[in-house]
C-alpha cells in the first residue's frame, strides 16, 4: 500500500512525497519518513478533496499495522 500512496501523493499533486526539494539528500528523505509528518494542506492540496486526503495519509501511515490494506483501500469513501 505504501507504494502505492507515494504514487497516488504524486498523481494528485504532481510532487513526490517526504520531498522538500531537489537538494534533498537521501538521508534528509528517509529522515523524513521516519517522522511520519506529511502535509496535506495548503497550495497543490488546496483543490484535492477531504476524502482523497485522508485516504492518502492513511496509505502513508509510517506504521505499517495501522497502514490501509488493499480492501480498505477499495472500500474507503
Amino acid at each position: 500500500m505504501w507504494s502505492l500512496g507515494v504514487r497516488l501523493y504524486t498523481v494528485l499533486t504532481g510532487y513526490i512525497p517526504f520531498v522538500n526539494g531537489p537538494d534533498d539528500t537521501s538521508d534528509e528523505i528517509w529522515a523524513q519518513i521516519g517522522t511520519g509528518k506529511l502535509s496535506l494542506s495548503g497550495g497543490y492540496w488546496s483543490t484535492v478533496s477531504d476524502t482523497a486526503k485522508d485516504l492518502v495519509s492513511k496509505m502513508l501511515h509510517v506504521n505499517p499495522p495501522q497502514r490501509l490494506t488493499a480492501a480498505q483501500v477499495l472500500s474507503h469513501p
